[in-house]
């Protein structure tokens, strides 16, 4: 499977999307360091900053944080990389405790 990451490239473009709220957006993906992630949000871009990038057997884990709405979040995405596509779920979190206030999947491919 390491092999699997490493021939897959480390830089992903695609979309996220979450149920119910209807909300939709593009995330970019950088899994080498330096790791980085930028996703949109209404059609605005919310600055990242990546805070961990765990390459194992069952797949990649991105741990991030971002501020919106003056709000400081932390999101996980975990997922697998089969051929060139990366997909799988993310949840997100307050910075200051464990309560998930949004959640949904993404899919992107090698660029």
């Amino acid at each position: 499977f390491i092999c699997v990451l490493l021939a897959a490239g480390d830089k992903f473009t695609g979309d996220w999307s979450r149920r119910p709220k209807d909300a939709s957006g593009t995330i970019d993906i950088q899994l080498a360091e330096p790791a980085a992630q930028t996703v949109t949000l209404g059609g605005q871009e919310v600055k990242t900053k990546v805070l961990s990038v765990k390459k194992e057997v069952k797949g990649v884990q991105v741990r991030y944080e971002f501020d919106l709405d003056g709000r400081k979040l932390v999101s996980t995405l975990t997922g697998e990389i089969l051929g060139s596509k990366f997909a799988g779920r993310y949840e997100t979190r307050p910075s200051d405790s464990d309560g998930i206030v949004d959640s949904g999947k993404f899919t992107a491919s090698a660029k």
